[in-house]
């Protein structure tokens, strides 16, 4: 949201200085002042812009997911240091959890990722709706690899999703283990 703001804002700045140094041209004639406020105006609005934003109550957090093994959850936690929001977090038992290895089409290619989420989303809704993206693959042989691996390791059921653009019209969802 700052990087946005910054670019946003050295745009302005730099509508601004070009108006400015037109009108001070036609006042004064080109000079070195009137070339001078381009390079002030632009990094300036882009600094203004970057710390106004970071500036706002609840636009800067924390936070932090983890597998607890002993009492077999998964958890988030965000927290926000400016005493803006209280403290969220949320735990699920890991058996309401599930490993997914999701093949995607972009624009440029395919892409597959190995993630979590909730079994009763990939049931009901019959796509994966990540708690968190665990890792991206080149391949959908080493993503699948991967997410049975995790699920194996935390005892966790196991799910291929496909997209509808890679199936010819419905999304493909199967459970593996």
């Amino acid at each position: 949201m700052a990087r946005a703001a910054a670019f946003i804002y050295g745009v302005v700045a730099l509508a601004l200085a070009k108006l400015l140094s037109v009108l001070l041209e036609f006042i004064v004639g080109e000079n070195s002042v009137t070339q001078a406020i381009w390079i002030v105006a632009v990094p300036a609005g882009a600094v203004w812009g970057y710390r106004k934003q970071k500036a706002k109550p609840g636009q800067v957090w924390t936070s932090r997911e983890w597998i607890d093994f002993g009492n077999r959850t998964w958890n988030t936690r965000r927290h926000y240091p400016d005493g803006s929001k209280p403290l969220e977090s949320r735990t699920l038992p890991l058996k309401a959890v599930a490993a997914v290895s999701r093949a995607e089409m972009y624009e440029d290619g395919m892409g597959y990722t190995s993630l979590l989420s909730e079994v009763n989303n990939l049931v009901r809704y019959r796509q994966p709706w990540p708690l968190t993206q665990v890792e991206h693959f080149d391949t959908e042989k080493e993503c699948l690899a991967f997410t049975q691996a995790m699920a194996a390791r935390c005892a966790i059921s196991c799910w291929q999703f496909r997209e509808a653009e890679l199936e010819g019209g419905e999304a493909m969802l199967e459970k593996l283990s």
